[in-house]
């Protein structure tokens, strides 16, 4: 006995007519979400570096200038 194909409805509310294709619509959207998680880890991870990096300059010129005012000390007539 051959029956009407049974319909489903997408997000998008269009009709989608095998549960095959239901599937692969979700697994697309599955694929995309993913990939977006990835690409927003990345982005923070690379704002994390960034700021560690800032910090570690930061210290180093600063580190760098107080032993250039103690050693000079000495030399400079202050």
């Amino acid at each position: 006995m051959v029956g009407r194909k049974k319909r489903y409805r997408n997000e998008d509310g269009q009709f989608i007519y095998t549960h095959e294709e239901r599937e692969a619509v979700s697994k697309k959207a599955s694929r995309q979400v993913y990939k977006l998680d990835k690409i927003d880890a990345k982005t923070e991870k690379a704002k994390a570096v960034a700021s560690k990096r800032k910090w570690t300059a930061i210290l180093l010129i600063a580190g760098v200038a107080a032993f250039g005012l103690f050693s000079l000390k000495g030399c400079l007539p202050i």
